[in-house]
């Protein structure tokens, strides 16, 4: 349900419009940490208003992780905040606060705005400069996820209201996200617990861009050249949504999870369909941090997820918590620094693709990867056995002493998973470095076997391939696989049809028989398909 929410009080609004439209120039600055400095927020809105045909520069001042009371009390021997804000006739002038500070402690938080506040009225050149409060959101893995983002929204009203300065509604778009995408959310928006990815950047930059000109940020035409035109058009449309004042108090309805069918016929997936070709060698080369990954949320087929658990070795999160879309694209020439998380693999430029990706033990890093999906029985009849194969693609050797081991698990909810056994098990000495290879897959591990399985007519089944150490809880010197070729051939159980075949009065053997991936039930010199339906 979407409410209405008047949040941007009309006098403050006014107050914002009246100085965009009167300064020939606008001069922004923040005081900020490092929920701006990720990548570079003030840079993205300098190129979106110079696209827009705006005469603005947003300048940045900035100690990672402290808060506004620590930027106040800094080193007065070195250009610090206040001499900053002191120096310049700012038209615009944004505090940024520390993550959870506004939810954790209000009082403090309070009385940093207010300390802040005091001191540019009285000492910017510019008395007049419009004070901006962008509001905080929620940490990814926060429990009460919505219950924490409301009251970070109502703290920052409480102070914006009390000391007559302007919201940025940064954690409204990313609290309508969440509701929307509960699923993607922590892959799309967070690159940890609580940093923005490029697309959450661009999100706020739209956002402080519409704030300061009084503009619906969906009619900006800029965007970093490393996001998708789909992404950023979407990071847009929950811009204005936010700007506008719309906010989801309640979930949306639940959709049923989209599902793999799997009837009488083999299914295959190869992933190719995710797409490569688009990404150029040039791209990687000049993504942000020169890890030979591209950022680009990658979509994947209809039922296939992944998940980048970053709490436990060795562990298959629930299937409902994983991600439609890989955080990364890349895998030729890897370096031992690749960035940890899932990954849409395979050579630049090439639309042959795996999917798997890369663990690690720095702080927030992936310590399992798991690649799933989901299926539907729709084949009129129970399966008891399911015939299965696929590559196991290496894309970096790893030089980690325990070395890794794919595991596939089974679930009936995704949910609780057991282990496949060590048929679908491949394990992977560690190697002498954590190199990437200039031609991927480095090498190629075809599994195939028998599965079995409770599979009943119209019921689902979850499988999951997991990447992890062997032993230890040490994930660094990763390396980096994915799977691809999937082939999934049913063998039915015992249907209503055999049964209607087998009574006193048919007493000759039936026997079932897989022809051309179709289920064949055969009662001496006739033919029946799974439903008992005689086709020969």
């Amino acid at each position: 349900m979407k409410n209405k929410v008047i949040f941007l009080f009309a006098l403050l609004f006014v107050s914002v419009m009246g100085w965009a439209q009167e300064q020939a120039v606008v001069k922004v600055l923040s005081i900020n940490n490092s929920l701006i400095d990720y990548n570079d927020q003030y840079l993205m809105f300098n190129n979106i208003a110079t696209t827009m045909g705006k005469n603005a520069t947003w300048t940045k001042h900035t100690n990672l992780g402290k808060t506004l009371a620590y930027h106040y009390n800094e080193d007065p021997l070195v250009p610090n905040a206040q001499t900053v804000v002191a120096n310049e006739a700012w038209t615009h002038i944004i505090l940024q606060e520390q993550s959870s500070l506004p939810r954790t402690n209000f009082a403090q938080f309070r009385t940093n705005v207010q300390t802040w506040v005091n001191y540019i009225r009285t000492n910017c050149p510019n008395p007049n400069a419009v004070i901006i409060l962008p509001i905080n959101w929620a940490f990814s893995n926060d429990a009460s996820y919505q219950a924490n983002n409301r009251t970070l929204i109502a703290n920052f009203r409480l102070v914006a209201e009390e000391f007559g300065l302007t919201l940025c509604p940064v954690a409204i778009a990313y609290g309508n996200y969440q509701v929307d995408h509960p699923s993607t959310i922590a892959a799309d928006l967070y690159t940890d617990d609580r940093h923005p990815t490029q697309a959450a950047t661009y999100l706020a930059a739209c956002l402080e861009y519409a704030v300061i000109f009084g503009e619906n940020p969906s009619t900006i035409t800029w965007k970093p050249a490393a996001l998708s035109e789909t992404m950023a058009e979407t990071m847009r449309s929950y811009a204005q949504e936010a700007y506008e004042g719309v906010e989801r108090t309640e979930p949306l309805p639940v959709e049923p999870t989209p599902a793999v069918s799997i009837t009488g016929s083999t299914y295959t997936e190869n992933f190719d369909t995710i797409g490569g070709e688009d990404v150029t060698e040039a791209q990687i080369a000049a993504s942000q941090d020169g890890k030979r990954s591209f950022d680009r949320a990658t979509q994947l087929p209809v039922g296939w997820r992944v998940d980048n658990n970053t709490s436990a070795v060795r562990s298959v999160r629930s299937f409902a918590a994983a991600s439609e879309t890989t955080m990364y694209i890349g895998g030729q020439n890897l370096p031992s620094n690749a960035r940890n998380g899932t990954w849409n693999f395979g050579l630049t430029g090439s639309t042959d693709r795996a999917v798997g990706g890369i663990t690690s033990s720095i702080d927030g890093g992936a310590r399992t990867v798991s690649v799933m999906v989901h299926l539907h029985n729709d084949a009129g009849a129970a399966i008891d056995t399911l015939t299965l194969s696929y590559d196991i693609e290496k894309y970096r050797n790893g030089a980690n002493t325990a070395g890794f081991t794919h595991q596939l698990y089974v679930s009936a909810d995704g949910e609780n998973w057991t282990s496949a056994g060590s048929t679908f098990c491949r394990q992977f000495a560690k190697d002498a470095n954590t190199n990437g290879a200039e031609v991927v897959p480095i090498s190629v591990t075809a599994v195939s076997g028998q599965l079995a399985c409770t599979f009943p007519e119209n019921g689902d089944l979850y499988l999951a391939w997991s990447v992890s150490p062997i032993s230890g809880s040490d994930c660094a010197k990763s390396m980096a696989f994915g799977i691809d070729n999937v082939v999934i051939v049913p063998i039915m159980g015992e249907s209503t049809g055999v049964e209607a075949l087998t009574d006193n009065r048919s007493p000759l053997t039936v026997t079932k028989v897989l022809r051309d991936g179709q289920m064949v039930i055969v009662r001496g010199e006739e033919e029946f398909n799974a439903q008992g339906t005689r086709i020969k």
